[in-house]
């Protein structure tokens, strides 16, 4: 396969989907805390609702900064 790109510009590099770093355990906890968040909202439950969004936003934010290493 030839490239359209001309002569002296490199290809840039192509970036790959890591299946190793998907963490199954991490995307069925924040599932469940979003089931959680859910019920709490629609059952007039603000704390457990309010509780259960920051653990979600905790548990993002740290697989953040450690798929970031």
């Amino acid at each position: 396969m030839t490239s359209s790109r001309p002569p002296g510009i490199p290809e840039p590099p192509r970036r790959r989907f890591d299946i190793g770093r998907l963490r199954p355990q991490i995307l069925i906890s924040i599932m469940i805390l979003g089931i959680i968040a859910i019920t709490g909202m629609f059952l007039d439950m603000t704390e457990i609702a309010g509780v259960a969004s920051a653990g979600i936003i905790a548990l993002a934010k740290d697989v953040i900064t450690t798929d970031g290493n």
